[in-house]
């Protein structure tokens, strides 16, 4: 077993049929509030106040971060992909690492942006993961 090194999951990334209606829903039923609105508003990123969880509800249409790297589109209510939030990039190498070496398979590598980068892979079952990395004073800037 190996020394555990992110923080636990920190978002969900879902597939919806309507982002605003989703995002109407989420906020009335769980206090949530958007942190930004994509794609024209056909996704939203929220998160619940005080927290450092994010939402984010992507339409169909709206491309995956990953549709580059043979990643399937999905449909209304399934889960697009879990996130992991680890220290830093080092951080990031070793957990995929530890992923990998526990059965996972490398979907590939996106930056999330310059200098951040984020590993997507596949579960024993086929789910997708995303581990990435922040350092403090970026995650000091995040208003959650």
């Amino acid at each position: 077993m190996t020394e555990t090194v992110h923080f636990g999951f920190r978002h969900v990334a879902l597939r919806v049929a309507d982002a605003r209606k989703a995002a109407d829903f989420y906020a009335e039923a769980l206090g949530m509030t958007v942190l930004l609105e994509q794609d024209d508003g056909h996704s939203m990123i929220m998160t619940t106040p005080g927290r450092r969880d994010v939402l984010t509800l992507s339409e169909i249409d709206v491309a995956s971060e990953i549709d580059t790297l043979e990643h399937r589109r999905m449909v209304p209510g399934t889960i697009d992909h879990v996130g992991f939030e680890v220290g830093d990039n080092d951080q990031m190498a070793q957990t995929v690492t530890a992923c990998l070496d526990a059965g996972a398979s490398l979907i590939g590598e996106v930056e999330m942006m310059p200098g951040y980068p984020s590993a997507f892979i596949r579960d024993p079952d086929g789910n997708v993961l995303q581990v990435y990395g922040f350092s403090e004073d970026l995650r000091a800037r995040f208003p959650m």
